[in-house]
């Protein structure tokens, strides 16, 4: 995931001239963490593919509410966190999805798979 969120920095840095902008620099880079970890634990509790079973109620609730909030604060900003245009944080966010629900998930079930830790 460090090589990934890197890799997306320099996308975003290339992309929206990041460099320029200090303060929507250090927003983006707040998303980029804050993405990467809510969907990492949705591919973590599960040893297959995130989709082999629903997570409980309060799981997805927590990380509804949890990516709601986020959004919402990046997006309107608050003290000390710049607020960022929409298709900053539409961009990080598919970013996010693809890695951690596509890319890591399938990485890891083949991991799993191949080290005998599931059938």
């Amino acid at each position: 995931m460090v090589m990934e969120t890197l890799a997306v920095l320099w996308w975003g840095w290339r992309l929206f001239d990041l460099g320029a902008h200090e303060s929507v620099l250090q927003t983006f880079s707040f998303q980029l963490l804050f993405y990467f970890a809510l969907f990492s634990i949705v591919s973590a509790r599960e040893r297959g593919h995130f989709w082999a079973s629903w997570p409980s109620r309060t799981l997805i609730a927590a990380l509804c509410l949890d990516g709601i909030a986020g959004t919402v604060l990046t997006v309107v900003g608050v003290p000390g966190l710049t607020p960022v245009p929409w298709h900053l944080t539409v961009f990080v966010l598919a970013a996010a999805i693809t890695c951690s629900l596509v890319i890591n998930d399938i990485v890891k079930a083949a991991l799993f798979r191949r080290t005998g830790a599931i059938a």
